[in-house]
């Protein structure tokens, strides 16, 4: 699958509140996928974007329970972070209705977004983040053509 690089940004974790601010309103609304190895800052980075935008209660990863959904005051909306670490196959997804979450406009975060094939939306973004030394990392940002 083609796809377009819209933003290259390296980064510490001190600055990762700043790239939030940069990235949310190129996401909003948006299917982001988030490719990275283990340890890299998926989570961390999708906690900092949610707490950008005033999400009620705790931000938490769903790598056990595979879904959570916020409630965001800033943009009057729900969005969906998935973390699908855990799924052995695709499958499992239309248990879940995940086809369902992805219909519509709504912000749907992805992480391990590698385990998708059928259930990839072709028009997302996508994010890569890369560890480039122990407290820095390079995010590429890209829209799947």
């Amino acid at each position: 699958m083609k796809s377009t690089l819209i933003l290259t940004k390296e980064y510490s974790l001190e600055e990762i509140e700043d790239l939030c601010s940069l990235l949310l309103p190129l996401l909003l609304g948006k299917k982001v996928l988030f490719y990275a190895p283990m340890g890299a800052g998926k989570t961390t980075l999708i906690k900092q974007l949610l707490r950008n935008l005033n999400i009620d209660g705790n931000v938490q990863s769903p790598t056990f329970s595979i879904l959570n959904e916020y409630y965001s005051n800033e943009i009057q909306d729900f969005i969906y972070h998935f973390d699908l670490y855990r799924i052995e196959k695709e499958e499992e997804l239309t248990q879940i209705g995940f086809e369902d979450y992805l219909d519509g406009n709504r912000t749907v975060l992805i992480e391990w977004a590698d385990r998708l094939e059928v259930f990839k939306p072709h028009d997302a973004l996508c994010v890569e983040i890369e560890i480039n030394g122990l407290n820095s990392r390079v995010l590429r940002l890209m829209k799947l053509n």
